[in-house]
């Protein structure tokens, strides 16, 4: 079983670049967003984290300063009940200060201390420093009347944040108390603490914060470097003093935070470029490679020979692959069938018209000096009897016609089926000896009956033979053969005729005449003209014969020539169509002077098998306001021989409707009278050849169709007549409708109309005739 090679690289780079793309694209896009909603995450939770983190630390920076303003209150109300104290506001002494404010007073860490009377009255101010001076933003705000209006009882403190000038300080307040608890306070003694400077950068130091007091509202701000470090400030409201708020500076560093993100960052990178090659080299190896084998084979199918995609496993793939290579196989059968069916004609099983043109071809390809000779068959009529019996009988005479032949040739040529009816034979001989072959041995079987199924046939057939000349092409041979066989049907049929140089002007003459007829036909040329029939009694005009004439470059061309043609090439229903529809205006126009006057409109032979022809012509003549029985049909007598059962049909069809049958020229066909009288005419048509026998003296032929003609009820029209003593001896016999010479030509519609309105003088025909 053949299989196929890896593909060459240029061809299949293609789908293996496209899937590599299309995923390194998705997986792009995918490492992207992972990317990006990661570093989303990690730049949320690392603020959520550092705002947790910083109300922590202000937490803490809180109870550190309330701690200081808790140890500053109980400082302030230990030496505020102290009786020195006391001692010292009713009666100031320099020795107390001296004692009490040193260097153990230093040591506490107090910015300033201030001693009141009970009546706000300032005592005594000192610094932490005592030999710094008094800076007058002290001395204003201890003057302030929110310090000197405070009223303490003996052992109460409150606390206090006040700005000393630029300085943020708080204030302990005591009222000045004995041991005894009786004692009322005789005054108040404020101590404070800067909230800036050394201060706050003890308070920091304990917390590990920059901290600092203001005024201000609530804000965070948090400014992120390149470095990792975070620049974070949280201002926060103290709730014990309104308006004062606690601002807290720290320096985060997530150094270490973006290190690891780089490096989880990277680590998908790098994860996802190894799934990527993975994935891009098990799909190289699984899937690229199998699909671009299977692309060479749908390249290399193209050709004749059967390539099979080879199975591997047991995956989707190769489920496909045997699918594939079933179809391959079953393509390879259908191939083989088509190749047969290309060549074989279905029914009879022999070559058909292509074969033929091969097996010529081969024999022009060969010239082995070999005479060749082409045997073209038709059959005569087949047409009406697939259009009567229906085609199962048709095809069924095709085959007994093809062994027949077979048996007949006795192996002597190849035989072939050209199409419909015809059978073609390509036998080495010369078209001489060949003739006498099918002359003595072939036509006379032909004409043996057929015996096909409960029908009987006799059909006839029409031969032509043509030889094989040096140089000559296909196809002029093929014509040559038609040209014998339709040179046989001319000459009557059931016949053979050899090819000859002339038969080929007389086609393009044929051609010639077809193509003017096709083009008369086309562009309504053939007009209809009327000849009259006259009661030879009483001189009325009874009926007018509609007949066809055409006129081709000034020339007038016979009727029966270009009638025959239109039946032979198919144009013979739309010929009598167009005529009668003509007919039908200008016969209105003719029953305005004589309102009984009759149309006689000829059919042709092949109108009779036409599917539903009685109710169209119904149509059409009721169509143009017209009784049906105006109009009546005539048929010459060998138009209802050949298909009798079909022609009866429609026959009596016509009669059904009140339509007229006329059997025209009576007497030159080869009806039997059993035959005749089986078929429902009204009228007999006597034929001019009978006619012309009157002159002559002969009366017996037109006395006996008369004689029969009133034995049967029928009417009787004799037909040109062109003399005077013709018409005196038909009167003489009975005959009363004639139509002729003798009363007038026929003539176009404007002419016919004429002719109707003038009074004609027939008294020659009023003369006695002598007994006969």
């Amino acid at each position: 079983m053949p299989t196929l090679t890896p593909p060459d690289p240029p061809s299949s780079i293609r789908l293996q670049t496209l899937l590599t793309r299309r995923f390194v694209l998705l997986m792009t896009v995918l490492a992207s967003l992972l990317l990006l909603a990661s570093l989303c995450l990690l730049i949320l939770f690392t603020h959520l984290n550092d705002k947790t983190l910083m109300q922590a630390e202000a937490d803490k920076a809180t109870l550190l300063l309330a701690s200081e303003r808790e140890r500053l209150q109980a400082l302030v109300k230990d030496y505020a009940s102290w009786d020195d104290a006391y001692r010292y506001v009713n009666r100031p002494d320099r020795r107390f200060i001296e004692t009490s404010f040193s260097d153990s007073y230093h040591g506490l860490g107090v910015d300033f201390t201030a001693i009141f009377r009970r009546n706000g009255e300032l005592l005594y101010v000192v610094a932490g420093d005592s030999h710094s001076p008094l800076s007058p933003a002290l001395l204003r705000a201890l003057s302030a009347p929110g310090i000197q209006s405070q009223k303490l009882a003996a052992g109460e403190s409150v606390k206090h944040l006040a700005f000393i000038g630029s300085r943020p300080a708080q204030l302990a307040l005591a009222g000045i108390s004995t041991t005894d608890e009786s004692a009322p306070s005789n005054g108040m003694m404020v101590m404070g603490r800067y909230l800036d400077g050394a201060n706050m950068a003890r308070l920091g130091a304990q917390a590990g914060l920059d901290v600092a007091v203001g005024q201000g509202p609530e804000a965070v701000r948090a400014g992120y470097g390149w470095d990792g470090r975070v620049d974070y400030r949280l201002v926060r409201s103290l709730a014990e003093a309104p308006g004062w708020s606690l601002q807290i500076d720290k320096q985060l560093d997530h150094r270490m935070l973006l290190w690891l993100s780089g490096f989880f960052a990277c680590s998908i990178v790098l994860l996802i470029a190894t799934a990527s090659w993975w994935m891009r080299r098990f799909l190289r190896e699984l899937v690229i490679y199998r699909i671009e084998q299977f692309a060479r084979l749908a390249r290399a199918g193209a050709g004749s020979e059967t390539h099979y995609w080879p199975v591997e496993g047991h995956c989707e793939l190769d489920d496909l692959a045997q699918a594939y290579n079933r179809q391959m196989d079953e393509l390879a059968r259908v191939r083989e069938t088509l190749q047969l069916q290309a060549v074989t004609d279905p029914l009879t099983r022999l070559g058909n018209r292509w074969a033929l043109e091969q097996a010529l071809a081969e024999v022009a390809r060969r010239s082995d000096g070999q005479v060749y000779s082409l045997l073209l068959l038709d059959l005569d009529g087949f047409k009406r009897i697939n259009d009567s019996l229906g085609h199962l009988v048709g095809d069924q005479l095709l085959q007994a016609l093809a062994e027949l032949l077979h048996r007949v040739l006795d192996g002597r040529g190849m035989l072939f089926r050209s199409g419909g009816d015809e059978f073609c034979a390509l036998i080495a001989d010369d078209a001489a000896t060949l003739s006498a072959h099918v002359t003595q041995r072939l036509l006379p079987v032909l004409r043996q009956p057929f015996i096909v199924g409960r029908h009987e046939l006799k059909v006839t057939a029409s031969i032509g033979l043509a030889s094989w000349q040096a140089g000559m092409e296909v196809l002029a041979l093929m014509r040559h053969a038609y040209l014998a066989m339709y040179a046989a049907k001319q000459q009557g049929r059931d016949g053979l005729c050899v090819y000859r140089q002339e038969m080929s002007a007389a086609a393009d003459e044929r051609l010639s005449q077809e193509q003017a007829l096709r083009s008369a036909v086309a562009n309504d040329e053939i007009r209809p003209w009327f000849q009259p029939v006259v009661d030879a009694v009483t001189g009325q005009v009874v009926s007018l014969e509609m007949l066809a004439r055409w006129s081709l470059n000034g020339h007038m061309i016979p009727p029966l020539t270009f009638i025959q043609l239109a039946e032979e090439i198919g144009l013979i229903g739309t010929l009598w169509e167009q005529m009668l529809r003509r007919a039908l205006v200008d016969f209105c126009a003719f029953r305005l002077l004589q309102p009984a006057l009759k149309l006689q409109v000829n059919l042709s032979a092949l109108q009779l098998l036409e599917v539903n022809f009685a109710a169209r012509l119904q149509a059409l003549i009721a169509g143009h306001g017209l009784p049906v029985d105006s109009v009546s049909i005539e048929i010459t007598e060998s138009a209802t021989l050949d298909e009798l059962p079909l022609a009866g049909q429609t026959l009596a069809e016509l009669v059904g409707l009140g339509i007229g049958l006329h059997l025209d020229d009576f007497g030159t066909g080869y009806s039997s009278m059993a035959r005749l009288c089986a078929l429902p005419f009204d009228t007999l048509k006597l034929d001019r050849s009978f006619v012309q026998l009157l002159g002559a003296g002969d009366d017996t032929l037109a006395r006996t169709v008369y004689d029969m003609a009133q034995g049967m009820g029928l009417a009787l029209i004799a037909e040109g007549v062109e003399t005077v003593e013709e018409c005196r001896q038909l009167r003489a016999i009975g005959y009363r409708q004639i139509q002729g010479y003798l009363f007038a030509r026929p003539m176009d519609g404007v002419a016919m109309l004429a002719w109707l309105g003038e009074t004609h003088d027939w008294a020659p025909l009023e003369r006695p005739v002598a007994a006969v």
